[in-house]
């Protein structure tokens, strides 16, 4: 989900 949304990940790397 996370790859095919794009955004989700980015997501987690800035809160991490």
């Amino acid at each position: 989900a996370a790859e095919a949304n794009g955004r989700d990940v980015v997501t987690h790397y800035m809160i991490e």
